[in-house]
C-alpha cells in the first residue's frame, strides 16, 4: 500500500510502499480512496500525542479517510455489562 507514513521516532514523515495490514480482532481493512491530513495528524507526526496515543512504528498518517471495507477480522469477544 501507498501511504504517507512516520518511519520511526523523530523522523520526518515520507510518501512509500508498506506492507498490506492484516485485520486483526475487532479490526476491519480499508481500501482508501482519499484521505485528508488534519492537525491531530500534524502533532501525531511531531510526537506530541505520543503520550495519549500508542505509535506503532511505521505510523501512517492521514486519519480522515474515504473508502470501502475489504476484510474483517475475527469479532472482539462480547464482555458482560
Amino acid at each position: 500500500m501507498r501511504a504517507l507514513h512516520v518511519p520511526g521516532v523523530g523522523e520526518r514523515p515520507q510518501l512509500s510502499d508498506l506492507p498490506v495490514p492484516e485485520p486483526g480482532e475487532g479490526q476491519v481493512l480499508i481500501r482508501v480512496m482519499a484521505a485528508a491530513l488534519n492537525g491531530i495528524d500534524n502533532g501525531i507526526a511531531d510526537g506530541m500525542m505520543a503520550e495519549m496515543i500508542e505509535h506503532a512504528y511505521p505510523l501512517v498518517l492521514g486519519r480522515d479517510r474515504l473508502g470501502a471495507a475489504l476484510a474483517a477480522g475475527p469479532p472482539q469477544p462480547r464482555r458482560p455489562i
